[in-house]
């Protein structure tokens, strides 16, 4: 996991096989502190998302082959062969801060085939709103 292209704030989704992880973040010193303070250690997790509103770095893990990527809203555009749709999907009370309502904002890129069918290409970890 590459600390150094990560949003320096943000929020972080990490699964393992054994538990799942969902948490604010900063990173200080070269690593991830949660918001109990705890840092976060990568060793088990076979996806991880880091994201804030603009940017998530997504790190997966398959039969020991490693991927790391950044996903940008600079690169989200509506245009003649794709398509942008964002949407907020509500989380569950126990990851959020003081029982308040929470949403996960979502960012759905799609693309149309040669025969004009829809289909996801990707999509977008982008934030966590309060209402």
């Amino acid at each position: 996991m590459n600390i150094e292209i990560i949003p320096v704030k943000g929020h972080i989704l990490a699964y393992s096989y054994e538990s799942l992880l969902f948490d604010r973040y900063i990173v200080e010193n070269g690593r991830i502190v949660l918001s109990t303070g705890m840092c976060f250690e990568d060793k088990g997790y076979y996806e991880i998302h880091c994201f804030d509103e603009m940017n998530e770095y997504r790190f997966l893990s398959d039969d020991g082959k490693t991927n790391e990527f950044v996903l940008s809203a600079d690169e989200e555009t509506d245009d003649a062969d794709s398509f942008v749709y964002t949407e907020k999907q509500l989380i569950k009370d126990r990851y959020t801060e003081d029982n308040n309502r929470a949403y996960l904002t979502v960012v759905n890129r799609f693309k149309f085939t040669e025969d004009d069918a829809i289909y996801l290409d990707d999509y977008r970890l982008a934030g966590v709103t309060h209402e």
